[in-house]
């Protein structure tokens, strides 16, 4: 049957359409085997249903069969969303829908959103030309990080002896601290913004500050609460395709020793969690560092035994991928 952009309708998605969601992109290997979204759907759909919550979810059907999803959080008091897991059905894909789409979600946002000034995506270049990713229709180009991942199983690694430093773990309240006084992260965090595991957070509310906190994560910080040289994020694993498990690390260090030390510190960590809590498969790390930090990044991953698990995903074949941060008007 041929389909037609005329026919594609936008709605609320509610818990009762989690499995035609997942059918979306069924027998289909995402972000080598990296994709999260069968982990976080349920709790996203039962966020959204709550009207009072900053969560929206959108499916996009044709004669009633779900061929699209995407999920929208909004952040600074309602000023911006975040755009997550853009999914497009294989038998519309190259037709112009995506355009559609694009539409549908843009008049869904002006029309119930008013208050709405920008749309803020993560987007990854592991299946995307430097032509493609660094395009004006994705909007202004908040950052580019670099992002190295690898494929580990935990329990088959025998770690060096590491030396101590001066990152210590900081409380969820701790935090939260550091993440309000915007003059003490101005140097690390471009444009307010802090990211963990590709979900990218402007730091303007209590609300915002809240969401930022809030997930299953190690923070470690260099410095003081007061004066914060540098800080990395751990997201600790969680379940994806295949039996394996993704964690990620986000370093916001201008230093490159800096990095080492929090690279160090959080597969420390990551080892010893690794012993008391057993872990199936393999874990897909990803380490998510400022571009200059890359060869800083590999030279600690060498010493600690682990460069040689590097992995490479999608159809460019890149070495290092980037996470491309873009704002864009509604």
């Amino acid at each position: 049957m041929e389909f037609s952009t005329n026919d594609l309708v936008l709605s609320l998605a509610r818990l009762h359409h989690h499995d035609g969601i997942l059918d979306i992109t069924e027998g289909e290997v995402l972000w080598g085997g990296l994709d999260y979204l069968p982990f976080a759907l349920k709790p996203w759909l039962q966020e959204g249903e709550d009207e009072q919550s900053n969560r929206r979810n959108l499916v996009f059907t044709i004669h009633e069969k779900i061929v699209g999803f995407m999920s929208i959080y909004f952040q600074n008091g309602g000023k911006d969303c975040v755009k997550f897991a853009f999914r497009v059905s294989k038998i519309i894909r190259g037709k112009g829908f995506g355009k559609q789409i694009t539409a549908l979600v843009g008049n869904y946002l002006r029309e119930n959103f008013p208050n709405l000034e920008t749309t803020i995506s993560a987007i990854p270049d592991v299946d995307l030309s430097d032509e493609e990713i660094i395009s004006p229709k994705h909007g202004n180009l908040m950052s580019v990080k670099s992002v190295l991942v690898y494929r580990i199983r935990m329990e088959s690694i025998t770690f060096p002896e590491i030396e101590e430093d001066e990152c210590k773990v900081v409380t969820k309240e701790e935090f939260a601290e550091v993440l309000r006084a915007k003059e003490r992260t101005e140097n690390l965090l471009e444009c307010n913004l802090v990211h963990m595991n590709w979900v990218p957070v402007i730091l303007e509310t209590e609300q915002d500050i809240e969401f930022a906190t809030r997930k299953n994560q190690v923070v470690l910080l260099k410095g003081s609460l007061d004066f914060p040289t540098s800080f990395s994020v751990f997201t600790l694993p969680y379940s994806v395709p295949n039996g394996n498990t993704r964690a990620s690390i986000d370093i916001f260090a201008n230093a490159e020793d800096d990095v080492k030390q929090h690279i160090r510190h959080q597969m420390k960590l990551f080892d010893q969690r690794a012993k008391l809590v057993s872990t199936q498969g393999e874990t897909m790390l990803s380490i998510i560092v400022a571009q200059d930090m890359v060869e800083a990044t590999v030279e600690t991953m060498e010493l600690l035994g682990l460069q040689k698990f590097k992995f490479v995903n999608g159809s460019q074949k890149r070495d290092v991928s980037n996470m491309y941060l873009y704002q864009k008007p509604v």
